[in-house]
């Protein structure tokens, strides 16, 4: 980030404003599920969608960067860091809202820094139908429905009613979902003109069912079971590394044909469970990762002339 009398007036008002809630210099690898990544300038936690909306206007108006990081979840962040400013929003409170229909339908709304994880185990608590398809997504909704998030078994869009966004001109607005454009593992926003920066989600609701709770508890019980037995929990990780090539084997499949299951780099590897993850053995660097990515998107074109496109947001420099 560059020096100016601007910046140096913006970290010193951010300071002043949010006292502990603001780092400088601050290891990315203390705030992702891969643990790795390199310092932020700037790294702040509001602990209110107010404080956030304020931090991001000022940002906006010193020409400083900013980055959500959602719940540090789907990111390589490079060794060198990330200039300027990096938010997350699970510092504020949940404050989950229900509403129940006499036709069966559940509208639920959340702010968007709450876990997806904690969505889904309060629906399964209270018998809605409709959230076990996320079982297993770490992160935040925000950040989950920016990238659409999903797995075999669904995706955010089946679910997403309306979210509530600050645009790119300051302006918190309320869109509907016949205004979102969804496609795999991405959001579009066909209804707005000022995209510069990305719209922040703050806000969503969900469109659920009434169902039966023991149904659906056994479901989510059996959903976690095979994703245990599947998938490398044990170690961090950012989920799947690459989307699944279209009318295409699943990109963890061809990695696997490609011999690639287990090959180590540093201290990450490419996962023996599951060819589609990456793994932190204990002290990986970001280069590691980055590594194995290369060589699968590489191993993967030559022996099959798939080309990978990554899942994950790679950041940083």
């Amino acid at each position: 980030m560059k020096d100016t009398a601007d910046t140096q007036n913006f970290r010193l008002w951010l300071k002043d404003r949010c006292g502990s809630l603001v780092s400088f210099d601050e290891p990315m690898s203390r705030h992702t599920s891969f643990k790795v990544g390199g310092p932020a300038d700037i790294f702040v936690r509001p602990d209110s969608r107010d404080l956030a909306v304020t931090i991001l206007m000022r940002a906006k108006e010193s020409g400083v960067p900013v980055f959500m990081a959602g719940d540090g979840t789907n990111l390589v962040i490079h060794d060198e860091g990330i200039r300027g400013l990096v938010m997350i929003l699970s510092n504020v409170p949940p404050d989950i809202a229900f509403e129940e229909f006499p036709d069966g339908n559940v509208l639920v709304t959340a702010h968007a820094g709450v876990r997806t994880k904690t969505l889904c185990r309060i629906a399964i608590e209270r018998g809605y139908d409709g959230m076990n398809f996320a079982l297993g997504i770490p992160g935040t909704l925000g950040g989950n429905i920016a990238m659409n998030a999903g797995t075999h078994l669904g995706a955010m869009e089946q679910v997403v009613h309306s979210i509530r966004i600050l645009s790119g001109n300051g302006t918190l607005k309320n869109l509907d979902r016949k205004d979102l454009n969804f496609h795999y593992r991405r959001l579009h926003y066909p209804t707005l003109t000022d995209t510069t920066p990305l719209p922040v989600i703050f806000e969503a609701s969900f469109l659920l069912r009434k169902g039966d709770k023991k149904t659906i508890g056994d479901e989510a019980r059996a959903i976690v079971s095979a994703r245990t037995k599947k998938q490398p929990v044990t170690l961090p990780n950012a989920g799947c590394i690459f989307k699944n090539p279209e009318g295409k084997d699943p990109a963890g499949k061809l990695i696997d044909m490609a011999g690639l299951k287990g090959r180590v780099q540093g201290g990450a590897m490419i996962s023996e469970k599951h060819g589609n993850f990456i793994v932190n053995t204990g002290n990986a660097r970001a280069e590691d990762i980055l590594y194995l990515i290369e060589l699968a998107k590489k191993e993967v074109h030559e022996r099959f002339c798939v080309e990978l496109e990554t899942e994950v947001k790679i950041v940083g420099l």
